[in-house]
């Protein structure tokens, strides 16, 4: 089927008014192509994954969420007997946590978090009653009982910032958390420390931050709930005020890679699409542990170099296998930035840097990346930056 940006190779698409411009004539995921799911469900399409994700994706922006069509007596009936199923069991509500991931599947899975496209009710509402369910199976498998194991290593960092850290990642989860912390005294670096504390960690998700951050309410189910085989979630980055230890409204919402392989941010996202970037910055990122272990954990020839390059590393090694990084608007790390204001606890020699861009360079060349399927090029191009 011919579209405007990909031809859909598949023999059971077909074209209709549905969100997303298609559906699957063979009831695959409800008949309904989905981000990453569509594909990895189906296995008979033709289509590159990367191809795929991105052009559903620019459906997903392109198209407003489809208009309700119940009349004012369908939503009666609907509210009534969403009511009466709610009282029969005692009018439980849902948890908070679960309440923002049901608002985040409807944003993401139907593009609107107001009203529901199939039974035009307010999202915002039937989301808090326990008894409802998604109509188009968006609801299920909640991923808030999966513990997150919290990897930070420091060197030295200042007792107070450390523990205001912990006490925010605690206090914002509203799912199980354990915290692993080391103090690099000996000089081992942030890749050393954090692959021996994945050894030990029993989470099924680990969370790498920094040792002077704060989060969002909600973060961990959220970002849990993007964490897939074959996708990592990171969230966005902003100041944060060290004497009231409150995140400030400088958002950087995502990164890119330069010719240099260098972090740099991105300038243009919107506030509350949930969309995939090609590179994050080390700090405020998820990854199932099983997918962080299959991938050997961090670089041992970078680990050597001590600190740096870690968020290029896992950009690379991610994009380079057809795997996804979903930024999450919705959850946010607060991040000091200059925590030490002499340079000293957290100072990386400059060649130090350059060297681990070169190895970044050489392992891509020569197709060393776990897992690695397509090369720079290619991976620059999918998100339209210029490799020049």
């Amino acid at each position: 089927m011919k579209h405007e940006q990909l031809t859909i190779r598949c023999p059971h698409w077909s074209d209709s008014d549905e969100f997303f411009r298609g559906r699957c004539a063979d009831g695959k995921h409800n008949g309904r192509p989905s981000f990453g799911e569509c594909i990895d469900l189906c296995k008979e399409c033709e289509n590159q994954r990367p191809e795929l994700d991105a052009y559903i994706f620019s459906l997903a922006k392109q198209s407003p969420s489809q208009p309700v069509k119940h009349s004012f007596k369908d939503l009666v009936a609907h509210f009534t007997a969403s009511i009466g199923k709610w009282s029969r069991h005692g009018f439980p509500l849902a948890e908070k946590a679960e309440y923002l991931w049901r608002k985040q599947q409807c944003l993401l899975r139907c593009g609107d978090y107001w009203r529901c496209p199939e039974c035009g009710c307010c999202v915002r509402a039937k989301a808090w009653l326990a008894t409802e369910e998604c109509p188009r199976g968006h609801w299920e498998n909640y991923p808030g009982d999966g513990m997150v194991s919290v990897l930070i290593a420091h060197r030295g960092e200042p007792t107070e910032n450390l523990e205001r850290t912990i006490d925010s990642v605690k206090t914002m989860a509203t799912g199980p958390v354990e915290v692993l912390t080391w103090n690099d005294a000996s000089g081992h670096g942030r890749r050393d420390i954090t692959n021996r504390l994945s050894q030990v960690a029993k989470g099924d998700y680990l969370f790498f931050i920094d040792s002077h951050c704060a989060m969002s309410e909600g973060w961990d189910v959220l970002l849990k709930s993007l964490c897939t085989p074959d996708q990592v979630a990171c969230s966005v980055l902003a100041n944060l005020d060290d004497k009231t230890w409150k995140i400030g409204d400088r958002h950087h919402k995502g990164c890119h890679l330069n010719e240099k392989l260098e972090i740099k941010w991105n300038k243009h996202m919107t506030e509350r699409d949930i969309q995939p970037v090609m590179a994050f910055a080390g700090c405020g990122w998820m990854i199932q542990r099983d997918l962080f272990l299959e991938f050997g954990g961090w670089d041992e020839d970078l680990a050597r170099l001590g600190w740096g390059n870690e968020g290029a590393e896992w950009s690379l090694k991610l994009g380079l296998a057809g795997k996804r990084i979903l930024l999450h608007p919705s959850v946010v790390c607060g991040h000091l930035w200059q925590t030490n204001k002499d340079n000293i606890l957290y100072k990386i020699e400059g060649g130090s840097v350059e060297s681990g861009r070169d190895i970044l360079i050489n392992k891509t060349l020569l197709k060393e990346w776990p897992q690695q399927q397509y090369d720079l090029k290619c991976l620059f191009e999918k998100f339209g930056v210029s490799l020049a």
